[in-house]
């Protein structure tokens, strides 16, 4: 078990105290170096460069080995999921309005009730909108052409599919709360949050409401987490994770409470945070990071320069008692 790391951190910083002043009560009214002879310093540049090539080494080998997981809790209006290869969990649904279409006027949409589950099917492109305090607006989509899900009846029965557009809304949401209900759904695949936020929008234009984001990483040596952060998510925000290695899987809920609120976490490259008016910043782990908040790696620091200094300082009394 590592100490906490700001102990750590205060270790790091009294070990390279030590390197600077050892010796110096050793050889007084000389140099630190003066009681060494040349091959002596080479000896000790030698180690100095070695040891930090292997610090190096070994945070870039942590970089590479794999992708950094970013857990990510929000409460937005808009959520848009990609699903990915392998259907996603079914969406149990109690009397929700379905439209099987989705025709070019929108005032000509005609809703069916409908309960039971739904199954979205891969690669399937998902948006759902809530806009404050309203219905929960889903959206299906496929740009090939093909279905977007299939209903199961309350018996688990299949009792049809959706085109390759759909809608269903959700609505009574708070009448939903108040009696004891509130609406969960998984989700699995490449998930986006927030809106882009321009000068034209309209006024029922979603954005999101706050957030925050947490790098979590492995540990160079060991199977053990640590976390950086969490990175705060602003109004009007947007995020998303870029390169993601495995699809991400988290789940909505919604209640009487405004908006949606969603927990999911993703593998990935990098986090990119999308902010109005500006250009945005990217999150990940670096090099630099990764020896500042990885317990094992900053541990090994500090060995390596007390052997350092220790080492130095053993030298210089040598040579000065020659």
């Amino acid at each position: 078990m590592f100490l906490s790391l700001s102990i750590m951190r205060n270790l790091n910083i009294l070990t390279l105290l030590i390197i600077l002043f050892a010796g110096s009560t050793s050889v007084s009214k000389e140099n630190l170096y003066d009681g060494l002879k040349q091959k002596e310093r080479k000896v000790i540049l030698g180690i100095l460069v070695v040891s930090l090539l292997f610090l190096v080494a070994c945070a870039i080998y942590g970089s590479l080995r794999g992708a950094t997981s970013f857990n990510v809790s929000v409460i937005t209006e808009e959520v848009r999921v990609k699903t990915q290869h392998v259907p996603m969990s079914k969406w149990p649904v109690h009397e929700i309005q379905i439209s099987r279409t989705c025709p070019d006027d929108l005032d000509d949409i005609r809703y069916e009730t409908f309960s039971g589950t739904i199954e979205i099917h891969p690669d399937i492109e998902i948006i759902l909108t809530r806009i404050a305090g309203g219905d929960l607006t889903v959206k299906l989509y496929d740009s090939e052409g093909k279905a977007t899900a299939t209903l199961f009846d309350e018996e688990e029965e299949p009792v049809g599919t959706l085109s390759d557009c759909a809608f269903f809304h959700v609505t009574d949401i708070e009448k939903r709360a108040q009696a004891g209900e509130t609406i969960v759904l998984p989700v699995t695949g490449d998930i986006r949050v927030g809106h882009e936020i321009r000068f034209l929008n309209s006024y029922k234009t979603p954005i999101l409401y706050s957030g925050n984001v947490t790098i979590l990483d492995k540990t160079f040596m060991f199977n053990d987490y640590y976390s950086v952060g969490p990175f705060p998510l602003e109004k009007g925000d947007s995020f998303t994770v870029m390169d993601q290695h495995v699809p991400s899987q988290g789940f909505i809920s919604v209640n009487n409470e405004p908006a949606i609120q969603l927990v999911f976490r993703a593998k990935g490259s990098r986090g990119l945070i999308k902010r109005y008016q500006s250009e945005g910043y990217e999150l990940h782990n670096g090099i630099w990071s990764k020896f500042y908040h990885d317990e094992a790696l900053s541990a090994t620091w500090m060995l390596v320069f007390l052997m350092i200094g220790m080492i130095r300082s053993f030298l210089v009394y040598c040579g000065s008692h020659k």
